[in-house]
């Protein structure tokens, strides 16, 4: 999911060693879990590979009932303070941009490891991020002909200014090359939510790997009195069934055309 207007920790105990394998994605983000109480998955809801060679949310084991919770974040990572902070301020006030956007690229930043002042949250969900596929997925990271060929009317014009946030984004953090910057926005923008009640930006693992499909949507994102987002299933899910939301949905009062979800996330 995302938005539009951006010293990783060890995670997994005991997989070191300098022959050990590097953990997948998979793993990294199970052990997310399990070290993150604050994130619950529903019954008979698990993490799984998916189609698009990431990951996703699916539904094993028994059917869920419509109005059930499918994720639970009972706290979201809003916009830090610390470092990224520092970087989020400084480069929305190189735009003219206003506090909002502050928190957009403060949490761009956290994304891509400036030191935030909760790193016992930000450190394991940063380590789980999928730069790789990012890499290839994202139309940040596309050739301008790419882009042009796939592009929507005005999805060229969003990436456009999506590298200029790039460009805010390395000069505010001074010794960051751009392409560390780039990542930082294409991963914010793709993943990040805005609270459909508070309206503010945040970080939510697990609802962020709720794929999009505008006409098979079985879900949709909640925030609670406490700030909790839960993703609540709008229908029955059968057992075997991918959890799905409509990522254009203006029910959060954050509409996407097809230009911003090309932009956003690379969908045509």
């Amino acid at each position: 999911m995302g938005f539009f207007s951006r010293g990783t920790l060890a995670l997994l105990a005991g997989c070191g060693g300098a022959a050990s394998i590097a953990p997948s994605r998979l793993q990294m983000l199970k052990s997310l879990e399990s070290r993150s109480p604050w994130v619950r998955l529903g019954a008979h809801v698990r993490l799984e590979d998916d189609a698009y060679g990431g990951c996703g949310v699916v539904v094993r084991g028994g059917a869920v009932a419509a109005g059930a919770a499918l994720v639970s974040v009972d706290a979201p990572l809003f916009a830090p303070g610390g470092a990224a902070g520092d970087v989020g301020a400084r480069a929305a006030a190189a735009v003219g941009a206003g506090p909002s956007d502050a928190d957009v690229f403060a949490i761009c930043a956290a994304m891509r490891g400036a030191e935030t002042d909760d790193e016992a949250r930000w450190a394991p969900y940063r380590a789980a991020l999928p730069w790789a596929s990012l890499r290839e997925s994202h139309p940040l990271h596309w050739s301008d002909a790419d882009i042009a060929a796939a592009a929507p009317p005005g999805g060229a014009a969003r990436v456009a200014a999506l590298k200029g946030l790039a460009d805010a984004l390395e000069d505010a953090a001074g010794r960051a090359p751009l392409a560390t910057a780039v990542e930082a926005v294409a991963c914010g923008v793709s993943r990040a939510i805005r609270a459909p009640r508070s309206k503010r930006v945040c970080a939510a693992p697990f609802l962020e790997l709720i794929n999009h499909d505008a006409a098979g949507a079985n879900c949709a994102f909640r925030e609670d009195d406490s700030g909790a987002l839960v993703a609540v299933a709008t229908r029955d899910v059968r057992d075997g069934e991918s959890v799905l939301v409509d990522y254009g949905d203006d029910e959060r009062g954050d509409p996407k055309t097809p230009d911003i979800l090309f932009a956003a996330y690379g969908i045509r």
